[in-house]
C-alpha cells in the first residue's frame, strides 16, 4: 500500500514514535508500503525552522532531509493534478499545506497518515486509529 506521511507523522516517525498510532506504527514499518512525504510538508518543517517554531539538530532543514535520504521514504512533488485537486476542494481546513495533502492524497489514492481531526472533514482516506 502506498501511504502519505503528514508533517507531523514523519516528525514522530524518527523523534517520537511513541505518538504514533499502533495502527500507524504497524503500517509504516511494514517493508510492503511505500512510504510518501509531500515536499508540501518539507516546505511547512523549513518555514517551521526557520521562524524558530521548530528545533532541530543545527537548526537546518538538512537534518530532516538526511533523515529522509536514510529511509525508503519517497518525496511527491506537488503536480499539476494536485493543483486540480485542491481547486475542486471546499474551505473546511484553512491550512494549506494540509490542504494540498488532501488533495494528493486523493489523486494519488494514497491514504493519508495523519492524526489531525479537521482533515476528516474531507472525503479522504486516513490510516490512523
Amino acid at each position: 500500500m502506498r501511504l502519505l506521511l503528514d508533517s507531523h507523522t514523519l516528525l514522530w516517525t524518527f523523534e517520537e514514535p511513541h505518538k504514533l498510532s499502533r495502527t500507524a506504527a504497524t503500517a509504516l514499518a511494514d517493508p510492503g508500503n511505500s512510504l510518501n512525504v509531500s515536499i508540501a510538508s518539507l516546505w511547512e518543517i523549513t518555514i517551521k525552522i526557520a521562524k524558530g517554531q521548530m528545533s532541530v539538530p543545527g537548526s537546518s532543514i538538512e537534518y530532516i532531509l538526511g533523515l529522509v535520504d536514510s529511509t525508503r521514504i519517497e518525496i511527491l512533488p506537488i503536480r499539476p493534478t494536485h493543483l486540480l485537486e485542491l481547486q475542486t476542494l471546499p474551505r473546511l481546513h484553512k491550512d494549506p499545506f494540509d490542504r494540498i495533502l488532501i488533495a494528493q492524497s486523493r489523486v494519488e489514492q494514497m491514504p493519508l497518515v495523519t492524526v489531525d481531526k479537521d482533515i476528516r472533514k474531507y472525503d479522504v482516506e486516513i490510516l490512523w486509529r
